[in-house]
């Protein structure tokens, strides 16, 4: 019995496998990318997500609260660099101490200050005033420092937001809406200023 000739349909065209290589190859560059872009977010903010105070209201009106968390440290190393961004106004406070204050937009990079002269060994209290004019917006911070646990400081469910100005020195309040980890619009991926 004679073999039969082999159809065109039984070996895939060469430009098909053209096309499915660089499919793959493709898909296999997006991941890398995502994955580096992961690990490049991961080193600026590390475990920190998005908070507020409450959920977008159905009008837009000026919202003015108070987040706060407390740290306990065993010791204060030689610097514990924060790195925050606060969408509209903000100003930090280290158990009542300010630190620093300021303003953020989308696009704007992070905000940086050295913590350490204003930390003690035991319990601290990070506090941020924050401000928004319609009422919208987002806190996203975080600390390092030689020794230090960098999710002792970063933002998330464990913050507590206020209205009342007492929470700077005495804490209190009900958990922070968490928003998410980064990239959350409109701020999306965050970079440190430059040097």
């Amino acid at each position: 019995m004679p073999s039969k000739a082999p159809s065109r349909w039984s070996r895939p065209a060469p430009a098909a496998l053209v096309a499915l290589a660089a499919t793959v190859l493709a898909c296999m560059a997006a991941v890398a990318f995502h994955r580096r872009q992961e690990d490049r977010l991961h080193r600026v903010t590390g475990d920190a997500a998005w908070i507020w105070y409450a959920r977008a209201p159905r009008k837009p009106s000026p919202l003015r609260f108070y987040a706060t968390r407390e740290v306990a440290l065993s010791r204060v190393p030689a610097r514990v660099e924060a790195r925050f961004f606060v969408d509209r106004e903000y100003t930090l406070y280290v158990d009542g101490q300010r630190v620093d204050a300021g303003a953020r937009r989308p696009g704007d990079a992070l905000a940086v200050v050295d913590l350490a002269p204003f930390l003690r060994p035991g319990a601290n209290r990070i506090a941020i005033d924050a401000a928004s004019p319609d009422g919208v917006g987002g806190i996203l911070f975080s600390a390092a420092g030689e020794g230090l646990d960098p999710a002792a400081f970063a933002s998330g469910s464990e913050w507590r937001v206020s209205l009342d100005a007492a929470a700077i020195t005495q804490g209190g309040g009900e958990r922070a809406i968490v928003w998410g980890k980064p990239p959350q619009q409109p701020w999306g991926y965050l970079n440190l200023p430059a040097r």
